[in-house]
């Protein structure tokens, strides 16, 4: 939503979306934008769980809500089964 606020009163339309979660510390440098492919969402390889993981990731604008909606999709379109329900 703030980004969408923040386009609206700019003018300015973002082409990718970088997420960073602020409880985590990033030493590497982001990867040059021109230089991933813009058919994908990327994601990190590090501290996996068996989960998805969401601590940073880079994604084209036309991405935003497959990225943000990843979840709930899993559980309630039933992409997935083992994961849990959030309410």
């Amino acid at each position: 939503q703030l980004r969408l606020e923040h386009e609206m009163l700019t003018g300015i339309r973002f082409e990718w979306i970088i997420l960073l979660r602020p409880d985590t510390t990033y030493t590497d440098a982001l990867p040059e934008l021109d230089k991933l492919d813009s058919n994908k969402i990327h994601i990190v390889p590090w501290q996996p769980w068996g989960g998805i993981n969401d601590r940073f990731g880079i994604f084209p604008r036309a991405f935003t809500s497959v990225y943000f909606n990843l979840y709930q999709d899993l559980c309630f379109k039933g992409l997935a089964k083992a994961l849990p329900l959030v309410q």
